[in-house]
């Protein structure tokens, strides 16, 4: 037993020493229930009489303030296991060591939130899988993740957005696409800040009836930027031109672009003339959205 200081709830009991040989202090409420313990080592116990740190305090509940009131740690009692929230003026921290909260994905997870943590704006999220920007919380490899919707940022030095994915290619002639068919079609895409670049390769099986210029759509964002945007892409088919450069015309505004070729004559619109029923184009994109 350690050397304490008790207080009561009585006259005879309002404050009561003890002594022993240990070397330890306690302090003590009620005449004997212990609240905090100073061992010999000097670590300080706080609902525990067995401290192993300079401080220890155990409880489903803990709260540090400063000297404003205002709070600055806690770790409340609630369904997430082990959440501490770390407070200040303008924001905070909150912990969670538990797997109790699907928000966690049953990870390790920290959270940064905007004024108070228990009420804030979530601004981001870190967990064993990367860090998530806005409420977004990884889930899977080891990065960064980004909202689903962009936050788009007038900063010109400010990275606002990255996205992977795939989109489908599809070619019409005049705007129409009946009876095309298509032994594949391939798109992949890679979307940072306002720049995407897609890959693509379309294999025909069937050109279909309809007529008219030749285009290919289905871009997985919309192009932005005053100008039309032309790359090579490359072909196979006995309609096109050998030797001349086919390209692809994206005009503002537009998931969509006509298909053309530089000739003799400057540049020359494709149609449905110009493919075959097993022709094959592919190439790789770079627009701004």
């Amino acid at each position: 037993m350690a050397s304490s200081i008790s207080a009561g709830t009585t006259s005879a009991t309002a404050l009561v020493h003890t002594a022993d040989t240990s070397g330890a202090l306690q302090l003590a409420t009620n005449n004997g229930t212990v609240a905090v313990t100073i061992d010999t080592s000097q670590n300080v116990g706080v609902g525990t009489t067995s401290p192993t740190y300079k401080l220890d305090v155990l409880g489903s509940t803990a709260r540090i303030y400063n000297d404003s009131a205002t709070l600055l740690l806690q770790r409340p009692s609630n369904s997430r296991s082990g959440q501490v929230l770390i407070n200040n003026a303008n924001g905070g921290i909150k912990y969670y060591a538990g797997a109790n909260g699907s928000a966690e994905n049953g990870v390790v997870a920290h959270e940064f939130v905007s004024d108070a943590p228990s009420t804030g704006t979530v601004l981001a999220r870190i967990n064993s899988y990367g860090i998530g920007l806005g409420a977004n919380t990884p889930s899977s490899g080891t990065g960064i993740t980004f909202p689903a919707t962009q936050s788009a940022s007038s900063d010109a030095n400010t990275l606002d957005d990255y996205e992977e994915g795939t989109w489908t290619p599809a070619i019409t002639f005049g705007g129409g696409s009946t009876g095309i068919t298509y032994s594949s079609q391939l798109g992949f895409y890679t979307k940072i800040g306002n720049t995407v670049t897609v890959q693509f390769r379309v294999n025909l099986s069937s050109k279909g009836s309809s007529t008219g210029s030749a285009a290919l759509g289905g871009l997985p964002f919309t192009s932005g930027g005053t100008y039309a945007f032309n790359y090579v892409i490359h072909d196979n088919a006995a309609g096109f031109n050998a030797g001349y450069g086919l390209y692809w015309s994206v005009e503002n505004g537009s998931t969509s672009g006509s298909l053309r070729q530089i000739g003799t004559n400057g540049s020359n619109a494709l149609d449905n003339t110009n493919f075959n029923n097993n022709t094959f184009v592919s190439g790789i994109l770079t627009y701004r959205v």
